[in-house]
């Protein structure tokens, strides 16, 4: 192999950084000059006897749409090499993390879940992993999980197993057993020290690590075990797996990560909380008890100056206070003087009463009684009202990340049922994405132009900021940059359903729901949109 750094690979991936050189295999850094982010880039020679096998691995598992792989994005042969580019996730691997001691045990379970249940998407389409180390697990600066590697990993070993489903599940106890205890339990090369033997027998977590709950012991031993102990039955499926681990660490589907803890300089996730509330004198369930919130916080002065359009519009009850005196004043009998004007106001206000009934007889007669007109009125004004728009789909949108954010569960956000959600991943420290970057979102596809004149978004409970944006004219395709999209309101620390209507009628296909701010969710911070809708 010839490749230095410099080098352009296929006319767009120039080569920068050397990262690994293992094997025949050159694992690099490189640029991706079209888009410009990073990539990571496995080259080898073409004539190496596993260089057919490596191409083939990834066209399979490019395949797999699941955000917690790191995605193949492309892969050729070039000037007698074979290279495969997949995508860049900013983090550490797994076996670095361990370097500061195991995890704390229920943040061990939910990383091995979230593993199990990628894999269980992978497997479904038929492609497998066979080399679950701790160094082709990634955990991102946000603390999520992603997975390097898929069949590629394999193929650049040249590995292959009669039981391909049993290999991938004994490698994820394998990883229970690693974070657990900071040993590795036998089966790939793993930079960790070999976990302890007794008899010739693993020894289970519990014999190696003070503190390791009985019920994760036993779920390591009913993978590992050969046979596990007290005749408990085998898992043989990584959905088995995924169950085991749910129920040993009391994690419910809607934890997305269980603790805060600090791993390799990077706060990891916790437990999310899995709404505007237009304010009209009844209550919501998801208002709070008491007397009603400001709709909108109204800052002092001009608005921001980078939220560009107009707020949205909103009414809000004002109460009035009957005029009177105060309480405790003395009611002295007014003077003759004022006694008089008294009456002087109470004659004016007759004669302008009886004057109001004479005018309406006389219009009356004019008319013959005939009050068709204003009826017709009222229904063109009806006609006139905003109708609902047909959503034709939805997609979410994340172009300063490392391959979306839980991009399949987008469609919960138009699907009418308040109880399901679309959400972002966990960040930390900061309610602006952590300082990562300035938004992320979801892109609503109209199908066709329409004119839009209004959009409603339930964002839940906690306080989130947003933007409505849409797309320029009557572009088939999507912006590309969000700033591309024209801005035509904002809410800050809305929650529940909040409506912003745009000052006229805007004619696009596409509407863009920008989250600039996340509110917080036990000691993290996580959007959600529950719902959309789009009128015009």
């Amino acid at each position: 192999m010839t490749v230095e750094p410099g080098r352009l690979l296929a006319g767009r991936y120039r080569v920068e950084d050397l990262l690994s050189d293992r094997t025949g295999v050159r694992s690099w850094r490189a640029v991706d000059e079209v888009l410009r982010r990073s990539v990571a880039v496995d080259i080898l020679a073409a004539d190496a006897p596993r260089a057919a096998a490596l191409v083939d691995a990834a066209r399979r598992s490019a395949v797999v749409a699941d955000s917690r792989f790191l995605r193949v994005l492309d892969a050729s042969k070039e000037n007698g090499d074979v290279y495969v580019v997949r995508e860049w996730a900013r983090g550490e691997s797994l076996d670095l993390v361990l370097r500061d001691g195991p995890l704390t045990h229920r943040r061990a379970a939910w990383v091995v879940r979230e593993i199990a249940e990628a894999i269980g998407v992978a497997h479904r389409a038929g492609i497998f992993h066979w080399r679950l180390v701790p160094e082709n697990i990634i955990v991102t600066e946000t603390g999520a999980v992603r997975i390097v590697g898929l069949a590629t990993a394999a193929a650049m070993q040249g590995l292959t197993y009669a039981e391909p489903e049993a290999e991938d599940v004994r490698g994820l106890g394998r990883l229970l057993y690693a974070t657990l205890v900071t040993k590795w339990p036998g089966g790939p090369d793993c930079a960790l020290p070999p976990a302890p033997t007794e008899h010739g027998r693993l020894m289970l977590p519990r014999q190696v690590r003070a503190g390791v709950p009985r019920p994760l012991d036993d779920v390591c031993d009913r993978i590992l075990g050969d046979p596990p102990r007290h005749h408990a039955p085998s898992l043989r499926t990584v959905d088995e797996v995924a169950a085991a681990l749910a129920d040993a660490a009391g994690l419910s589907s809607e934890v997305a990560d269980p603790e805060a803890t600090e791993i390799g300089g990077m706060t990891a996730a916790r437990i999310p909380a899995h709404g505007f509330q237009q304010f009209t004198g009844g209550t919501s369930g998801d208002a709070p008890a008491g007397p009603p919130p400001a709709l909108l916080p109204v800052p002092a002065g001009p608005p921001p100056t980078n939220r560009a359009g107009p707020p949205p519009r909103v009414t809000a009850q004002i109460p009035v206070t009957p005029a009177g005196p105060p309480p405790g004043a003395h009611h002295a009998a007014p003077p003759n003087g004022d006694q008089r004007r008294s009456n002087t106001w109470l004659i004016i206000a007759l004669v302008v009463l009886v004057a109001a009934v004479i005018a309406f007889l006389i219009g009356f007669n004019l008319t013959g009684g005939d009050n068709s007109e204003p009826k017709d009125e009222l229904q063109q004004q009806q006609n006139q009202a905003p109708q609902p728009i047909k959503i034709a789909s939805v997609a979410a949108w994340d172009p300063y990340g490392e391959g979306g954010e839980n991009d399949d569960d987008a469609a919960l956000a138009i699907d009418g049922d308040r109880a399901t959600s679309w959400k972002t991943m966990s960040y930390y420290n900061r309610a602006d994405f952590g300082g990562l970057k300035p938004g992320l979102g979801l892109v609503v596809d109209l199908g066709e132009p329409r004119d839009v004149s209004s959009v409603r978004v339930d964002v839940g409970s906690g306080g989130t900021d947003f933007e409505v944006r849409v797309a320029p004219g009557a572009t088939d395709e999507p912006p590309g940059n969000p700033d591309d999209f024209q801005t035509q309101g904002t809410a800050e620390g809305a929650t529940g359903n909040t409506d912003v209507e745009l000052d006229r009628a805007v004619t696009t296909r596409y509407v863009l729901v920008w989250l600039t701010k996340l509110p917080p969710s036990d000691g993290d911070f996580r959007g959600q949109v529950r719902e959309v809708s789009v009128r015009g």
